[in-house]
């Protein structure tokens, strides 16, 4: 159940990510200079968080138990106290 879950989540991350284009031309219609920049910006940063996101999916899918999935989440957690 939770993999089926975890799986179908993924694949509407991906699904986002492959369809940045429909965006990207809705954001260049923008006449404003400055807030075509700030969006984008933003939007860029969007990109890079969904596909850390998803590269975080791969790893759970990837995991055979729970205790590997425990050992993720703590590299994982700690990885973002080394950051923040």
């Amino acid at each position: 159940m939770q993999e089926e879950i975890i799986n179908t989540f993924y694949e509407y991350c991906r699904s986002i990510l492959m369809n940045n284009e429909l965006v990207d031309k809705e954001i260049e219609k923008i006449s404003n200079p400055q807030l075509r920049k700030r969006i984008t910006e933003i939007f860029q940063i969007a990109q890079s968080d969904m596909l850390i996101l998803t590269d975080f999916l791969i790893e759970v899918m990837n995991c055979e138990s729970e205790s590997d999935l425990e050992m993720l989440l703590d590299l994982n957690q700690d990885i973002n106290e080394v950051i923040n």
